[in-house]
């Protein structure tokens, strides 16, 4: 599968050289996707970390958040060979740098990544999992930037075997699962309902719900009276997914909320073992 690596080098590649310009093997996002402002201005964020040697996976919908007025945002077209910005730093060898998860070593003023990757790792801490100094390792279902991610065609029935819904199963998915595979404790989570609904059925259709038996809730709702849900999945032979939404939001739960919640979850999914 390393193929995998040598084709996201080639796209960060050609994006960077072309000043902003997406490659014709990554324009059908933007072609199907035209419910949605895609960014190709900002440098696509497939993946960050190890994938084979990992302490959780983060999913991610997409990168999202970022808006391309900002001088920072756009650093590859006037600043592209400045080593201090992530897009002079990755230089064309994207598989090299990302393998290092470069936001949670780095930190640059011409890009909010650092910051908001810490903020996932400190998610992480408050299970107090022993990763034995391993970092996480995290993949983006959609790897260019947004203001807001509103869902995703590769559900559409239109074309029998649509571009995105290829890729899903092509790419993504088998990636995925090595990036579990990998995972110290064999254990994904994402935020965002949009994976629960889409994602998770079109990879693993066979994927067992197992949230009222992880958390003795009737439904999905961890805390009476609040939108926050949960699901967890057992995905046969590879772990588990943990993923968590609330309407409106696509935000890491509150730990003064859902801390001892989330906690409990995770020590009964260590449990099955």
């Amino acid at each position: 599968m390393n193929e995998f690596f040598e084709y996201w080098d080639n796209v960060l590649k050609y994006w960077r050289e072309e000043d902003g310009r997406i490659p014709e093997s990554q324009k059908f996002w933007f072609e199907e996707q035209s419910h949605l402002k895609l960014h190709s201005q900002l440098m696509p964020e497939p993946y960050w970390g190890d994938i084979d040697n990992n302490s959780v996976v983060f999913v991610n919908l997409n990168p999202a958040g970022a808006e391309v007025e900002k001088t920072n945002d756009t650093c590859h077209i006037n600043l592209k060979d400045d080593p201090s910005t992530v897009c002079g730093y990755v230089s064309g060898n994207y598989s090299g740098v990302a393998k290092s998860f470069y936001p949670l070593e780095k930190d640059s003023i011409y890009t909010d990544a650092p910051k908001w990757w810490k903020s996932r790792e400190k998610w992480i801490d408050q299970f107090e999992l022993d990763t034995y100094g391993l970092k996480p390792f995290a993949i983006e279902v959609c790897p260019w930037h947004s203001n807001k991610w509103t869902g995703g065609k590769y559900q559409s029935t239109r074309n029998k075997y649509p571009k995105i819904k290829t890729y899903m199963k092509e790419m993504f998915g088998p990636w995925l699962e090595r990036a579990l595979k990998g995972s110290k404790y064999h254990l994904a989570l994402c935020v965002g309902k949009e994976f629960v609904e889409s994602i998770i059925p079109l990879i693993w259709p066979n994927a067992q719900d197992i949230t009222k038996k992880v958390t003795g809730k009737t439904d999905h709702t961890i805390v009476n009276g609040n939108a926050r849900k949960f699901w967890v999945f057992a995905i046969d032979g590879l772990g588990h997914i943990i993923c968590t939404s609330a309407q409106g939001s696509n935000k890491i739960p509150s730990s003064e909320i859902f801390g001892k919640d989330e906690k409990e979850i995770i020590e009964k999914i260590k449990a099955l073992k």
